[in-house]
């Protein structure tokens, strides 16, 4: 329900999503924000038996804490509540470890009584999240919780995720918009990404504001982004002449090991191949460590995962 799961570690998570939107029992989504919280609760909510009932959202990270509760319960108002609302359906607490202590006794109780779903999230780790949750309530979530992978693990959802959320800001800021020029996206996935989706989602729409054709193009995005895309990994040297510091005859780059040198004199390989070779070779000289092949190749981890998946390569045996 319009999650991207290329990747294994999505693959993965979408698999328990599924298992957990049969349950009735509290599910607790927690992780940094590789992916919205909230549209994975809704998700949850489709594919599961309560999806021709309410799905009602409160941000307690959104509200003063004063106000959560009356949100909440439809305290001091002749409105009903978020869980009145969400009776019978399902009622979605996003950054739960927010909610004040008189309200986190109560809602259990209200939840039984009206008979709704609490589906919760929190970017904290489970064991910090204790401090923030009363006994119950933290025993209820953390019975059946699901991890939300990081968009560094993430390889491979990258480009399906960038034209998700540029075709909605595009549909937010009336503009048209065909996708992405492949070198925007070798740049995207290239970054490391601190900021998760969130930074995302701003380098995307700062991009989409300044972009003139149709399709997003490395021009358009931060100065950061086009430097790492300079093929910066081979030094500024010639790919082609075999004298330029590239060719290493002591190591052997080619793929069965028959000790092929990554360039012979006079030879021109196709780019695809020669890449292959020359993340082979940084993967052989750091001993397949690859946040140390990334420093070095001045690629992101997740560039190097994702070449790694796409050249099917394996780390040989001692």
């Amino acid at each position: 329900d319009g999650l991207v799961a290329r990747s294994d570690a999505m693959r993965r998570t979408v698999e328990l999503l599924r298992r957990a939107a049969v349950s009735d029992t509290p599910l607790l989504l927690h992780g940094v924000a590789g992916c919205d919280p909230e549209l994975v609760a809704r998700a949850v909510h489709a594919e599961g038996p309560r999806a021709g009932e309410a799905w009602i959202g409160l941000e307690c990270a959104a509200l003063p804490q004063e106000r959560v509760g009356g949100e909440l319960f439809g305290r001091g108002s002749k409105q009903p509540g978020a869980l009145q609302q969400a009776s019978r359906g399902t009622l979605y607490l996003g950054h739960v470890e927010c909610l004040p202590r008189d309200a986190q006794g109560a809602l259990l109780r209200e939840l039984e009584q009206h008979r709704a779903r609490l589906v919760a999230s929190t970017h904290l780790e489970l064991e910090a999240l204790r401090g923030k949750l009363e006994g119950p309530l933290h025993a209820a979530l953390t019975a059946q919780s699901v991890h939300l992978p990081s968009l560094g693990e993430r390889v491979g959802d990258l480009p399906g995720l960038a034209w998700t959320a540029l075709r909605r800001l595009a549909h937010r800021h009336g503009r048209e918009i065909e996708g992405l020029t492949p070198a925007a996206v070798e740049a995207l996935e290239a970054h490391t990404w601190p900021g998760d989706v969130c930074e995302l989602e701003k380098v995307l729409e700062r991009a989409l504001l300044i972009e003139i054709s149709p399709r997003l193009s490395i021009e358009s995005l931060p100065p950061e982004f086009r430097q790492q895309a300079q093929p910066s990994a081979f030094g500024g040297r010639s790919l082609v002449h075999p004298n330029d510091g590239v060719t290493d005859s002591a190591a052997h780059l080619n793929g069965n090991g028959s000790g092929v040198p990554l360039l012979s004199a006079g030879t021109v390989l196709p780019f695809q191949e020669l890449e292959r070779r020359i993340l082979l070779h940084a993967l052989r000289t750091t001993g397949w460590n690859v946040q140390e092949a990334a420093r070095r190749l001045k690629l992101g981890r997740a560039t190097i995962y994702r070449k790694i998946d796409r050249y099917g390569l394996k780390r040989e045996a001692s």
